[in-house]
């Protein structure tokens, strides 16, 4: 067995070492103060139940309940400045077209049954 003599390696040099990042100052503003502005949850409810009104379900209470939750949601929305002004508005409009679609569609119907019982 023949034993070969153990080259040294040569020593590594070691990185520089490079200097910490400085901390932020203490008088930095964070990133944002921004905070968004509070959804009316009376004007959510509002425009959910005008919708159901408009699609029928059940038509004349949802519309009118949409109506009043709209009209209350833009006295509180007037009162503490929370977010949610268009959908109370949009809730209110979209009542109103609900109940005058009802109120249509009732008509029509009174209307149909009262020509055809007619005696001709």
């Amino acid at each position: 067995m023949t034993s070969e003599p153990h080259e040294p390696t040569p020593a590594q040099p070691e990185p520089e070492a490079q200097p910490a990042p400085e901390p932020a100052p203490a008088s930095a503003q964070p990133a944002s103060d921004f905070v968004a502005p509070r959804m009316n949850p009376l004007a959510v409810v509002a425009i959910v139940f005008s919708i159901l009104g408009v699609l029928g379900l059940p038509p004349i209470l949802s519309s009118i309940v949409g109506i009043v939750c709209g009209s209350i949601a833009k006295k509180q929305i007037a009162a503490s400045g929370d977010d949610g002004i268009g959908l109370a508005k949009g809730a209110v409009l979209v009542g109103w077209i609900g109940l005058a679609l009802v109120l249509l569609v009732f008509l029509f119907v009174f209307v149909l049954i009262a020509t055809s019982a007619s005696p001709q």
